[in-house]
């Protein structure tokens, strides 16, 4: 029996940076590697979400694109934060701080968009 409900979403992002760092098109074993994550990808989500339905299946994907969006504007963000302050200082005294609105902005244009469709 195949196996496929541990490549969740959390798994597959997981897998899928290790396979933009490492991938080599021509190796025959990372193409199989890679197609056998993908398909235990989509049997996974369809088997927790497609089946439960169009409007549990969109849900699940705007949750899992809203989840990775917020993920990295708050990487982005605390590198921006970090790289930008007298690291002697100012992160210690400030670090409770809201977010000045110039570093807001700077993440709004540094991450990755969110199609409209997923808002």
């Amino acid at each position: 029996q195949a196996e496929y409900m541990f490549m969740d979403e959390d798994a597959w992002v997981a897998a899928y940076k290790v396979f933009l760092d490492h991938f080599v098109l021509d190796d025959e074993d990372w193409k199989e590697l890679l197609f056998k994550a993908w398909v235990a990808r989509v049997l996974n989500y369809t088997m927790r979400h497609v089946l439960r339905g169009y409007s549990v299946a969109l849900q699940a994907n705007t949750d899992m694109v809203m989840k990775l969006h917020m993920k990295r504007s708050m990487e982005v963000f605390d590198h921006h934060r970090l790289s930008s302050a007298d690291l002697s200082s100012e992160v210690n005294s400030q670090s409770d701080a809201p977010p000045s609105p110039e570093d807001l902005e700077f993440a709004n244009r540094h991450s990755p968009a969110v199609p409209a469709a997923v808002l």
